[in-house]
C-alpha cells in the first residue's frame, strides 16, 4: 500500500457540543473556575487554538483583552499588515455581524470579528489541523479550508462568541476583568497612523514608529534630501519632541505640524490623549472590504471614516474632499447609525481597537 500523503478535511462540530460548552463554561465561572480552561477548550471545539481575545463595548467604551502567554498575537497582526486581507466568511443575524478574515499562508490562523448591538469581539484562532508535510500540497489545502471554515462552523461561532461577552461581563462584575493593562499601549506601535500619547501636561510620553518614520522624512526634506537624511538619527527620541497644548501643534527640531486628539485612556501614569499627527499629505487606508462586510459601509463612508481616524473635523473633511459641509455631516450620521456610536470620538476609537479595519493595508 503506498503512503497516503492526503491531508485531513475538516470535520463538522455539531451544535450539541457547542451547547455542552456553553453549560460547561457557566458551570466553571461557578466553580471559580479560571477562565482559560474554558478558552482552551472552546480552541479544541473550533479546530484551533484561541491565542488572543479582544472585546470593545460599546456602552462604556471599555476594552479589555487576554493572550495566550505563549502565544505571539502582535507579531500574527504585524504580519498581516501589507498582506491582502479581504472576507473569508461574513454573516448576519439578529443585528450581529460575523466576518473571518484569513492570515497569510505562512500563518495558519484566522481573525474572527463578532459585532453585537452593544460590543464587538476580536478573536485570534491558530488553526490545528494542518500537517507539516507536503508543504507545496498544504498552501492550497490551507487556502481552501479558510474557505469552507465558516460555511462549517459558522453556526458554533454564531452561537459560542456571544457568550464569552456575557462572561466578560460576568467577570467584571466579579472584579476579575480579563486584562487590567491598557489595550492601547500594545496596539500604538501596530497602527499604521502616526499617534502620540500626551499626558495632562502635553508632555509626550509615546511616539509610534509611524510617527518617527514620518518626522525623520520631513526633517530630511526639511534640511536637503537625501544627504541630510543621512545625518539624522534612526528614530525620533520622545525628548525631542514638544507639544503646544493651546495651538495644537508639534515641533521636532525646525518642523512644527498640527496634531488632532483621537481619544482619552487611562495609563499607569494617569490619564493620556491619544492624538494624530497630520503628515498634511497621507490619511490611514482602512480595510473597506472588512467595513464593508461588518457594517455595509460605502466607498465613500470609508474615505470619511479614513480621514476621522486621522484626526480631521467634518469641515476639514468637506474641505479636502472638495464637498460640503453638509454632505460629510450626512455621511457621519448614516456612518454613526451603522457603527453604532454617537461621535467622531468614538467612531476613531471603535477603528482603532479592531485591527482587522486596518490589516492588509
Amino acid at each position: 500500500m503506498l503512503l497516503d500523503d492526503s491531508l485531513p478535511q475538516p470535520s463538522n462540530v455539531s451544535l450539541c457540543a457547542a451547547r455542552d460548552w456553553v453549560n460547561g463554561l457557566y458551570a466553571s465561572l461557578h466553580q471559580g473556575l479560571p477562565l482559560v480552561s474554558a478558552v482552551d477548550t472552546l480552541g479544541d471545539l473550533l479546530d484551533g487554538s484561541i491565542d488572543f481575545i479582544r472585546i470593545h463595548t460599546e456602552e462604556s467604551g471599555a476594552v479589555s483583552e487576554w493572550q495566550r502567554p505563549d502565544a505571539a498575537c502582535a507579531a500574527d497582526l504585524v504580519c498581516w499588515h501589507g498582506q491582502s486581507a479581504v472576507p473569508t466568511f461574513q454573516c448576519d443575524r439578529g443585528g450581529a455581524s460575523l466576518v473571518l478574515l484569513r492570515a497569510p499562508e505562512a500563518q495558519p490562523s484566522l481573525l474572527i470579528t463578532y459585532t453585537g448591538a452593544q460590543y464587538e469581539l476580536l478573536l485570534l484562532l491558530r488553526l490545528s489541523s494542518l500537517r507539516t508535510s507536503s508543504p507545496g500540497h498544504c498552501e492550497d489545502y490551507y487556502e481552501n479550508y479558510c474557505e469552507d471554515y465558516g460555511e462549517r462552523y459558522g453556526e458554533v461561532l454564531l452561537l459560542t462568541l456571544p457568550q464569552l461577552y456575557q462572561v466578560h461581563s460576568l467577570l467584571n462584575k466579579l472584579k476579575r476583568p480579563l486584562r487590567a493593562a491598557s489595550v492601547v499601549q500594545s496596539l500604538l506601535p501596530l497602527v499604521p497612523l502616526p499617534l502620540l500619547a500626551l499626558n495632562a501636561h502635553n508632555e509626550v510620553e509615546y511616539c509610534n514608529e509611524s510617527a518617527s518614520a514620518m518626522l525623520l522624512r520631513l526633517a530630511a526634506s526639511e534640511q536637503g534630501g537625501d544627504t541630510a537624511h543621512s545625518l539624522l538619527p534612526t528614530t525620533v527620541m520622545v525628548r525631542d519632541l514638544k507639544v503646544d497644548g493651546m495651538r495644537q501643534r508639534l515641533r521636532y527640531g525646525a518642523l512644527e505640524l498640527p496634531v488632532s486628539d483621537l481619544f482619552e485612556e487611562q495609563w499607569e501614569i494617569g490619564p493620556v490623549r491619544i492624538v494624530s499627527v497630520e503628515d498634511c499629505r497621507l490619511h490611514p487606508n482602512l480595510n473597506q472590504a472588512i467595513l464593508a462586510a461588518i457594517y455595509h459601509l460605502s466607498s465613500a463612508e470609508v474615505a470619511v471614516c479614513e480621514w476621522v481616524l486621522a484626526g480631521k473635523e467634518p469641515s476639514d473633511i468637506a474641505q479636502v474632499q472638495n464637498r460640503s459641509i453638509n454632505t460629510i455631516k450626512s455621511q457621519l450620521r448614516a456612518i454613526y447609525k451603522k457603527v453604532g456610536v454617537q461621535n467622531t470620538a468614538q467612531l476613531a476609537r471603535r477603528l482603532f481597537f479592531n485591527p482587522a479595519y486596518w490589516v492588509g493595508r
